[in-house]
């Protein structure tokens, strides 16, 4: 089986040219040898488009796309659509892989051709590796019933939407699932759970094989979209329908699941009032998390089984806006701080 597949690895590149050779090198001199790379440049201004061409010279697995800057979902898309292999792997342009990465999974495929695998990462910030390790054991999960009773759990570790793992090609192409280009945020949430819900079987790897970069860690922290609520909102209203539509997974630990990460962007919203890029009055932060709480009131957030969050809720029940803000600008400053997450 797996000793004849063909990986499709695409890359979407945009102004990254001091880091693509790091990617590029990492991704070309894998120990498995039958890949297609796809580098698709989204509009670079820098170096990164030579770099491809360059690239695309000296390998003839190489391909080259090169288009207008219409963002990371427009890029990963085109590359799906040219995509000849048995099955896709995405990489960011400043990530790279472990050098056996796709021969380690390849050997999994050997055994079973599953329609996902999911790895472990390392996270690389300011210089020093954090290993991430959400799977302990490699396992083996080949029924609906096993993925159904897995996805709670993968959402609320949030490693549905990370970048640790592989699909069938014809899971992707036969349901015709695309990365939303409408939207900016949790763009990679709604595409992978739209995956999972049309997968069959997963194989679990306990294996670190991809590195993520946090670059420039701090300017992130003070990130500011005033639509951000809106379109996370729209990713967890499409979630639920999707769920919804695929009935056996319409249980209640999935619901709880869904409605955790959907409080949890809320509170994401109302942090990022204190960003230093957001310019908001008191009086405009107070606005904006009064209207929030209007809009999530009805949802039955008291579900959620962890007592931070069911705090949380209740403040939003309540409309205690003015709680709301006070605790908000007090996790802003020590997510800045500490790097605390909810």
């Amino acid at each position: 089986m797996g000793k004849d597949l063909l990986f499709s690895i695409i890359i979407p590149i945009y102004n990254v040219e001091r880091y693509l050779l790091q990617c590029l090198e990492s991704v070309l001199n894998q120990t498995y040898t039958n890949i297609e790379v796809i580098l698709v440049n989204d509009g670079s201004t820098d170096n990164s488009g030579a770099i491809c061409e360059e690239i695309k010279v000296n390998d003839s697995r190489v391909k080259v796309i090169h288009t207008d800057n219409k963002g990371v979902s427009f890029a990963r898309n085109l590359g799906i659509n040219i995509a000849t292999g048995d099955y896709i792997l995405f990489v960011d342009s400043d990530d790279w892989l472990e050098k056996d990465a796709i021969e380690k999974i390849s050997k999994v495929l050997n055994k079973r051709l599953y329609d996902l695998v999911f790895f472990n990462l390392v996270k690389e910030i300011d210089n020093k590796l954090i290993p991430v390790y959400p799977f302990q054991d490699s396992r083996s999960l080949i029924s609906k019933n096993e993925l159904e009773n897995m996805l709670p759990q993968l959402i609320k570790q949030e490693v549905i939407n990370s970048p640790i793992k592989i699909y069938k090609t014809d899971v992707i192409k036969n349901n015709n699932i695309k990365f939303n280009t409408g939207i900016s945020i949790a763009e990679d949430y709604l595409f992978n759970i739209e995956c999972f819900l049309n997968a069959d079987s997963l194989f679990i790897m306990k294996d670190i094989l991809y590195h993520y970069m946090i670059r420039n860690n701090n300017s992130l922290t003070r990130k500011f979209k005033e639509n951000k609520y809106e379109q996370l909102m729209y990713v967890n209203n499409t979630i639920m329908e999707l769920v919804t539509k695929h009935g056996k997974y319409n249980s209640e630990k999935l619901v709880e699941a869904l409605l955790y990460i959907r409080l949890k962007n809320v509170y994401s919203c109302f942090t990022d009032l204190f960003n230093r890029e957001c310019n908001f009055s008191y009086k405009k932060k107070l606005e904006f998390i009064t209207n929030v709480t209007r809009l999530e009131n009805d949802k039955d957030y008291l579900k959620i089984n962890n007592w931070r969050f069911k705090i949380l809720a209740l403040f939003l029940k309540n409309n205690s806006n003015k709680i709301i803000y006070g605790v908000s600008r007090l996790l802003n400053f020590y997510k800045n701080r500490y790097s605390f997450k909810l």
